[in-house]
C-alpha cells in the first residue's frame, strides 16, 4: 500500500473518531423548542437543570436551550450584534458580573464572571438577524 494511499486512510479513521464529539457543535438539540425570554431576561429551564437565574439574558425568542460538557448553552435571536452588545454588558455588570469583550479573528467574543459563574457570549447572523449563544459554567 502506498504511503498517500495509507495517509487517506488514516485521515479518514481520524476524522470518524471525532464525529461524536463534534455532534454537540452543530448548534441546537433537536429537542428544543423555541420560547419567548420574560422581560427580565429569564427562559425556562433546560432539561437537565434550570438555567442559573443570576445571569440574566437579553430580551428576545430562545432559538435553542441545552447543556452541553456540563455548561448552560442558550441561544436567543436578536436584532443586530451591535445594537444587543452594549446592552448584554449593562445587563451582566448590573447583575454584579466583571469583564468585557474583545474581538478576534472577526468574531465578539463578551467574557464575564462572579463568584458562582463564567459568561462567555458569542455572536452568529441568522435568518431573522443575529443570535447571541450564552455558554454558562459554573465555577
Amino acid at each position: 500500500m502506498s504511503s498517500a494511499r495509507r495517509s487517506s486512510i488514516l485521515g479518514g479513521l481520524a476524522a470518524l473518531a471525532l464525529l461524536p464529539a463534534l455532534a454537540g457543535c452543530t448548534g441546537p438539540s433537536e429537542s428544543s423548542t423555541p420560547t419567548s425570554a420574560a422581560p427580565d431576561g429569564t427562559v425556562p429551564a433546560v432539561a437537565e437543570g434550570a438555567f442559573p437565574a443570576e445571569v440574566p439574558l437579553i430580551e428576545g425568542t430562545t432559538a435553542g436551550s441545552e447543556i452541553v460538557d456540563g455548561a448552560w448553552v442558550e441561544r436567543v435571536e436578536i436584532e443586530s450584534q451591535e445594537a444587543a452588545d452594549p446592552v448584554i454588558k449593562e445587563q451582566l455588570s448590573g447583575a454584579g458580573f466583571t469583564g468585557g469583550g474583545a474581538t478576534a479573528g472577526g468574531q465578539r467574543v463578551l467574557g464575564y464572571q462572579n463568584a458562582s459563574y463564567s459568561v462567555e457570549v458569542t455572536f452568529e447572523t441568522a435568518d431573522t438577524g443575529a443570535v447571541a449563544i450564552y455558554t454558562v459554567r459554573p465555577l
